[in-house]
């Protein structure tokens, strides 16, 4: 009799790891690994793309600029040659436009930067010199005058706005709390800015474009780095930092994305400011890019990219490694899913069993 439990209790144990393993299995068919074609470069996964949402012209995505999310995973599009906001759910699905194109009152022209909080949509017009705040469905709220606004983030209740030559901090109806920076090149000093980021420490970090570098500051308006990069004489200057630094993000780890325009690449950097890798090529196939111009984290690997000259938006899951010079993640094992496969087996052997023995010992009563 003991036997006999002894050999219960070992199946019902088995049967548990198995069972853990196969939840383990299901995992990996749900985050597929990174899979790391030559198209795309070393280090880049194509997930999706978004061109528009049907076969015209007028359907399509043109020059796009800016990208936010709302709290469903909704992509918020600034289709800026359409001069109109076009959005997606998660998986690409058309939505809703949102915008009158024109120059009047509570119309839209040539939009660039897009940030979604709660139920409301920000949209700047740097032509225009105002934002517009919307409902998520489209309706007007407020316009905003403001002085030719390139980008706007959200970031803990506030608005964070780039302009030619200043940070902006203002409240949620747009009225300009707080102000960093002049327009210069100095240390501290800022020329048409255009990526922002925030780490863990409430640090903003800022592309300041045509600076050809980065800096960041605390919310206090003190800077907390050396400012990486410095400008250039020339456009064309071999050690350049950037070909033109764009869109700014930080993932989990601190660690900061810039979208590179005219590299088409994007540029990755630990928190200390040491680059640890650039990432993507040039092109127009699937991970490919062509003069992105902005990237939005969106949790785990996964960025969402404006790939601006290809007329798109991108997810791409992006790999790199944990430290300078470090050599960028391969394509993950296909072991978990062997190994959930012969789970999967083993767990229906033991069911056949346990339920032939039952149905052996039945018949030995009836007998």
């Amino acid at each position: 009799m003991k036997r006999v439990q002894i050999v219960v209790r070992g199946t019902i144990l088995l049967l548990f790891v198995l069972l853990a393993l196969l939840a383990f299995y299901y995992y990996q068919l749900i985050n597929p690994p990174m899979q790391v074609g030559e198209s795309s470069g070393a280090g880049v996964s194509h997930v999706m793309s978004i061109y528009g949402y049907g076969p015209t012209a007028d359907e399509q995505l043109l020059n796009p600029d800016g990208l936010a999310f709302d709290d469903a995973g909704n992509f918020y599009i600034a289709d800026s040659g359409h001069s109109r906001i076009l959005v997606f759910d998660p998986n690409g699905g058309y939505l809703r436009t949102i915008g009158t194109k024109g120059t009047g009152e509570n119309e839209i022209t040539f939009p660039l930067g897009v940030a979604v909080q709660g139920d409301r949509l920000y949209v700047t017009s740097m032509v225009l010199s105002k934002m517009i705040i919307y409902d998520l469905q489209g309706e007007v709220i407020q316009e905003v005058v403001l002085d030719r606004p390139i980008r706007v983030k959200n970031y803990k209740d506030q608005l964070w706005m780039t302009t030619p030559g200043q940070i902006w901090l203002t409240d949620l109806e747009g009225n300009v709390l707080r102000t960093f920076f002049r327009r210069g090149q100095a240390e501290g000093q800022l020329n048409y800015p255009n990526g922002l980021a925030f780490d863990s420490e409430d640090n903003v970090f800022v592309s300041d474009t045509m600076n050809n570098r980065i800096q960041a500051i605390s919310k206090d308006g003190n800077l907390v780095i050396e400012p990486l990069g410095e400008p250039t004489r020339s456009m064309n200057q071999e050690d350049r930092l950037f070909g033109l630094g764009m869109g700014a993000a930080i993932d989990d780890q601190d660690r900061l994305y810039i979208v590179d325009a005219f590299r088409s690449s994007i540029r990755v950097f630990n928190h200390d400011g040491d680059e640890l890798a650039e990432i993507g090529i040039e092109g127009s196939n699937d991970g490919q890019l062509n003069h992105p111009s902005e990237i939005v984290y969106m949790g785990g690997n996964r960025f969402g990219i404006v790939d601006k000259n290809n007329d798109r938006v991108q997810v791409l899951a992006l790999a790199v490694p944990s430290e300078p010079g470090g050599a960028i993640p391969t394509p993950t094992s296909q072991v978990p899913y062997i190994i959930g496969f012969f789970g999967l087996l083993i767990i229906g052997w033991i069911i056949w069993r346990l339920t032939r023995s039952r149905q052996v010992k039945q018949e030995s009563k009836d007998f």
